[in-house]
């Protein structure tokens, strides 16, 4: 059993988390497999999940190349969503030896979190990523972590640029501001309907990981007992406004809650995806976000639309978990609340339009995305076909 490392600021503590040898004997494998197969010039993308924002806005780009292969971990869930979201692609199982195969003779792969290890490819083949997170809680080197090689990082700002190169180490020369397609949804946002509810949405991150590494951070007791102390509080604000509260819990927690009132709602994928959009489709149309330590506000800036903290466990949380924005509180671009009746009023707030955070939150913005207007999709897709054109060149010579 080997092991991958995640750092703790409690004390200088390191946590061990397995990895086990097997796994990581077939990932040796097969990039063995990579440098002795040539590529047969197709480009493989994946995420996790399977078709989130940023893989489902650069399939659905103008710009994106006609030789895409999608490797999904669920292929035939995959396969459903993409019927609801009007893809037509073409998809196999990751983990499965067409899968396996069609990674190693592609030239180029693209992932939200790396592929097999992500371990340094073969000749004339070239490792991509739009990372899946922003500046929020550190990550790869920065954490310990066992490290990913990529040779192209994608990034939205300066200041990303220069965290993806410390976290992934990687050149800076490597990590190109494109911005990151994911945000193209808050770019040009849905038409609504004038007669629509007022949206709040509230996405927390986890606190207890049922996917990926087994952690746990800060308190989920804490934070799920916020939830259901501040739901009859809130109830009765949505009714008076004609507002919905919509809860979103990130894709590797375990924390679940039964909800029974007709103004707030679980945003699950298949609920989403029977309405035929994306997560951060949703999220564009909505009037404000709840959220914590999930670098999500820092693409919903973007909205220029309230955001507000809730943070019952900040004390703990911080403690134990580095971030790459410090002191953490001095950047988050709203209001930070422990308990229900903060909540309350905060929402309360945000229904009657008051909106103090607005200054701190457009020089956020300012600073987190200086090019907002960009196709970010379109400005990877042309990086890519660079890269693709570069390897071409070297081939004939």
């Amino acid at each position: 059993m080997t092991t991958r490392n995640v750092g703790s600021r409690s004390g200088g503590r390191t946590v061990l988390y397995p990895v086990s040898r097997q796994k990581r004997f077939v990932e040796r494998l097969i990039q063995a497999l990579d440098f002795l197969v040539p590529t047969d010039g197709r480009v493989v993308v994946a995420s996790f999940p399977d078709l989130d924002d940023s893989v489902v806005s650069l399939l659905r780009s103008t710009g994106r190349p006609g030789d895409i292969l999608v490797l999904a971990s669920d292929a035939k869930k995959a396969r459903q969503r993409a019927l609801a979201l009007g893809l037509e692609v073409r998809m196999v199982r990751k983990g499965r030896a067409r899968g396996i195969w069609s990674y190693i003779r592609s030239q180029v792969s693209l992932s939200t979190h790396g592929l097999f290890g992500s371990l340094r490819r073969g000749p004339g083949k070239t490792s991509v990523t739009v990372w899946h997170g922003e500046l929020g809680k550190t990550v790869g080197r920065a954490a310990n972590e066992l490290p990913h090689y990529f040779d192209r990082v994608y990034a939205s700002n300066s200041l990303s640029k220069a965290w993806r190169s410390a976290e992934l180490g990687v050149h800076p020369d490597s990590v190109v501001v494109t911005g990151l397609p994911r945000n193209d949804w808050f770019r040009s946002p849905p038409t609504e309907h004038p007669t629509r509810a007022r949206r709040i949405v509230w996405a927390p991150t986890y606190r207890k990981a049922a996917s990926g590494l087994a952690r746990t951070e800060g308190g989920a007791d804490l934070l799920i007992d916020l939830v259901r102390t501040s739901l009859p509080l809130i109830t009765p604000l949505l009714e008076q406004h004609d507002a919905e509260l919509w809860l979103r819990f990130h894709p590797a927690a375990a924390e679940g809650l039964e909800l029974n009132d007709s103004r707030v709602h679980v945003a699950t994928d298949d609920a989403l995806e029977k309405a035929g959009i994306t997560f951060y489709e949703f999220l564009a149309a909505s009037d404000c976000l709840i959220t914590d330590y999930s670098s999500l506000w820092v693409d919903y800036l973007l909205t220029d639309k309230p955001v507000v903290g809730a943070m019952p466990d900040a004390d703990a949380y911080l403690a134990e978990r580095a971030m790459s924005l410090e002191p953490y509180k001095d950047w988050f671009p709203g209001p930070i609340v422990a308990t229900a009746e903060r909540l309350a009023s905060e929402v309360r707030g945000v229904l009657t339009g008051a909106d103090p955070m607005a200054p701190q939150r457009r020089f956020l913005r300012s600073v987190f995305h200086p090019s907002s207007g960009e196709d970010a999709s379109r400005a990877v897709w042309a990086d890519v076909n660079e890269l693709r054109a570069g390897h071409a060149r070297s081939s004939r010579t």
